[in-house]
């Protein structure tokens, strides 16, 4: 954890800020700070939030991207994002998801 917070600390970043910590196959991370949980718009469109993606402006854009998130490019149909998300133990974007899709 001190890597991690020495780093975040590089970038300016402080308790309670959102980030993301990309780790890659070279066994290296990337710090990325993320925006605040927008919430209050569409569940689609917080649930995309909540993953850490930029707003997008559309529910097809926001299924792209949530698919995407969880290794599945291309896929628009909810029950098998919203299982991924499950197998993922994301519970509070499955909690979202599933105010939309169940």
């Amino acid at each position: 954890m001190g890597t991690i917070r020495r780093l975040i600390e590089h970038h300016g970043g402080r308790e309670g800020d959102r980030v993301l910590l990309v780790f890659t196959d070279d066994g290296r991370f990337e710090y990325r700070p993320v925006a605040p949980v927008v919430r209050g718009g569409t569940p689609l469109h917080t649930a995309v939030s909540l993953i850490g993606h930029n707003p997008v402006s559309s529910d097809a854009d926001a299924i792209e991207a949530l698919a995407a998130a969880v290794g599945q490019p291309g896929e628009d149909r909810p029950r098998r994002i919203l299982s991924a998300y499950r197998r993922r133990h994301e519970h509070e974007v499955v909690s979202v998801l599933e105010q939309v899709w169940l």
